[in-house]
């Protein structure tokens, strides 16, 4: 019958672990558990035992935090993290001017169009209220416009949803666009007026009363040094098919009139 020779071959790993030789391990030393310690298979018993290896003390090595270790000595870095100083009662804000929007459904989407056309101190918001009448619109957000200064704007429009076929209403709406401009005269506005309606015959009395309502509206702007007024004069291709709104050419244009209007306000009260 044939010998059968065992043959065991042994392979070497090459490791980028460095360790000193163990000069004072002790083979008869009992065993140790240590947090670092594998468990490993001993071939003389076939089972499972704990084996640790304790490094010496000469070996350890030092847990560091954003720390040097130079000849085995802890060493504190030489630049430190100072926070900025903070001078009491001083805000930081990085926005000088803020122009409010209030509206109907003509300047919905606008905050975000004029905003581009402004440089980084104007900081924007919206107000918008599709289907709302005016007495609604003029009486919204009271404090926040007042606790507006004069390097601020608010933007109004009103009257598209109040107009009608009687000239009551028309002066109705005026009167209520009048008080607005009087009792906000901490800050700066600009009325935007009622656009054509290419929904509705040119000659419709509802067109007619839109002209005669925009005609005075530019007459009591003028009367008031804090106040603009921005015509949406627009042909009939910067509005939707429908005619009533005006479209995304139409609110590109319109933010920029007003864009352009509030550096005016803006420049002029520098200037003083």
């Amino acid at each position: 019958m044939p010998t059968v020779t065992s043959v065991t071959t042994e392979q070497s790993y090459r490791s980028s672990n460095r360790f000193a030789p163990l000069t004072n391990f002790n083979e008869n030393q009992a065993d140790e558990v240590h947090p670092t310690s594998n468990y490993e298979c001993s071939s003389s018993t076939n089972s499972m035992e704990k084996t640790t290896i304790q490094p010496s003390a000469s070996n350890k090595i030092p847990t560091t935090i954003n720390l040097r270790v130079m000849n085995g000595k802890i060493k504190k870095p030489s630049w430190t993290i100072r926070k900025p100083a903070r001078v009491p009662g001083k805000k930081i804000n990085k926005y000088d001017h803020k122009v409010k929007i209030i509206g109907d459904s003509h300047l919905k989407g606008l905050a975000a169009r004029i905003n581009q056309y402004l440089n980084t101190k104007f900081e924007v918001f919206n107000f918008i209220k599709p289907g709302t009448c005016t007495n609604q619109l003029v009486h919204s957000q009271e404090m926040e416009f007042m606790s507006l200064g004069r390097k601020d704007v608010i933007v109004i429009n009103g009257g598209s949803n109040d107009i009608g076929n009687s000239n009551t209403k028309r002066n109705g709406i005026l009167v209520m666009m009048t008080q607005f401009m009087q009792k906000y005269n901490n800050t700066n506005i600009i009325v935007v007026n009622i656009p054509h309606r290419h929904d509705l015959a040119k000659d419709s009395r509802a067109n007619f009363e839109i002209q005669a309502f925009n005609a005075k509206l530019s007459k009591i702007a003028k009367s008031f040094r804090h106040v603009a007024l921005v015509e949406i004069d627009f042909n009939r291709e910067h509005f939707t098919k429908h005619g009533l709104h005006l479209n995304n050419a139409g609110k590109e244009g319109l933010a920029k009139l007003i864009a352009s209007e509030i550096d005016k306000l803006i420049n002029n009260i520098n200037k003083i």
